[in-house]
This record gives C-alpha cells, structure tokens and sequence, in this order.
C-alpha cells in the first residue's frame, strides 16, 4: 500500500490535444474514471501525442492510466526525442501503473499513442495521473485489521404504492487501517502524512503487473491515535487511520 501526492495534472491550461477534439480533456483528471477523453480521427495507426506544461518544475515518480485502450505509446519529459519515462508495448489491459526513481525537474510530460488495443477504434484515456511518490507503508495492515468499504450517496423516495423510486448520486471510496506493536520510525511516517491535513492519493495494491486500478484521492480522517503498544515504549505503537475519499470526481 502507498500514498502519492495529488495530481500534478489538474487544469486544461496545462494541457495541449489535438484540435480535433479538445471537448473531453478535462475528463483525463476529473477523478470521475467512468468519463474520459476520447481522440477524433484517430482510428488508424497515426500517431496521438496529449501533452503536459507545468507551470513550475515538477518532481515525478508515478504515472497511472485509468480506463484507458492504449496499446503503444510512450511517455517522454521536457522532451519529444528524449527522456523517456515509460512505455506501452502490445498492452492489453485498460489500466496501467509506471512507478520509476523521482525525476527532479520536470516542466511537460508528453504521451505519445500510436495504437489502441482495438483495430480502427479511437483512443480513450478515462483518467491520467502524474505525480511523485510519499510514502510506502512499511507493514500493510492484517486482513482483520482492513476494512475498505464502498458507499453510495443515493435519495430514497417512499412512493404511494409503498415502494420507492432511487437515485443514485456517486460511489465514493472509504477505508479503516489499524495496526498494532509498529515500530517509531513507522508512527512518525504515518504522522508527518496526518500534518499534511492534505488530500493525497491512496493506492490500495500498487503493482507494475495486472494492476486492479485502484487510485483514491482521500483525506485522513479524525484524530491521529497511535499510543504505546501495552503503555511500554519497548513493544512499539499501534492505532488506526481512517480514509474518505475526496468530493467531486
């Protein structure tokens, strides 16, 4: 389980897309991955580049594709002939996970796509995240101990035949982590997230391969807890975070 920083990209200002199709940008970062953008004219082997300018200097170290048919492309840095930071290659699954050493530095990230997994159909990108690493949990927490619960804000009417009539208004992400006996270093890590009083993204179970892409912007929730296991220093710390995913998306 980690954490990342929030999205580097976040405004269509940062943006450059082909002309064809400009509508749908604001979908690559809006956290809704059920939206996304989509390319015009682009159902052959021609190449798509969409491009990131960061107002100032970025470090990365992540990028993640959400609902996405990309099945080759690259990613490239203040560069389109240099630099690169990854790659897709006859890719076949709709999400994508690309962790590498924290790159210092970094003013545009392009993503140039030459095929999408499909014959003759246009790419899609649902949701695009560049950003850096914060934190790797040095001990996932026990099964009993991780509680993940989707829920669903939805209105109820009671109908006169004594049914109802519902609307459902969005999914959001929440979770309970709990740990006992953590050594200090662990505790302090975990507090220096807790100050940052600052949505961050959680990723459940980051991997390069057959990533579940699972991504959330959350907060921390409540109070920091962690107390000394058995009131002895000795026997390490234990407590519990709690995570709400952010509004919007």
């Amino acid at each position: 389980m980690e954490f990342l920083d929030q999205n580097d990209l976040n405004t269509t200002t940062q943006m450059t897309a082909p002309s064809s199709n400009t509508g749908t940008v604001a979908y690559i970062f809006d956290r809704n991955v059920g939206l996304g953008f989509t390319s015009v004219g682009y159902t052959t082997s021609t190449t798509l580049s969409l491009g990131i300018t960061f107002s100032t200097a970025q470090n990365l170290s992540h990028i993640l594709l959400q609902n996405h048919n990309i099945r080759d492309g690259f990613f490239r840095y203040n560069s389109l002939s240099a630099n690169t930071l990854g790659t897709l290659s006859l890719n076949s699954a709709s999400t994508t996970y690309l962790s590498f050493s924290t790159v210092t530095g970094v003013n545009s990230v392009d993503f140039v796509m030459s095929a999408a997994t499909s014959v003759d159909t246009e790419r899609r990108v649902g949701e695009w995240f560049v950003g850096e690493r914060r934190f790797v949990l040095t001990r996932n927490p026990s099964s009993v101990d991780w509680r993940p619960e989707t829920s669903r804000k939805q209105i109820v009417h009671d109908m006169p035949d004594g049914g109802v009539r519902v609307f459902n208004i969005r999914d959001k992400f929440k979770a309970r982590l709990k740990w006992s006996f953590i050594p200090e270093a662990f505790k302090d890590s975990l507090l220096a997230i807790y100050n940052r009083a600052l949505p961050q993204y959680f990723l459940p179970f980051p991997t390069t391969t057959a990533w579940s892409g699972e991504a959330y912007e959350v907060y921390w929730v409540g109070p920091f807890d962690f107390t000394h296991g058995d009131n002895a220093k000795a026997s390490g710390f234990g407590g519990s975070m709690e995570l709400k995913q952010t509004a919007g998306g």
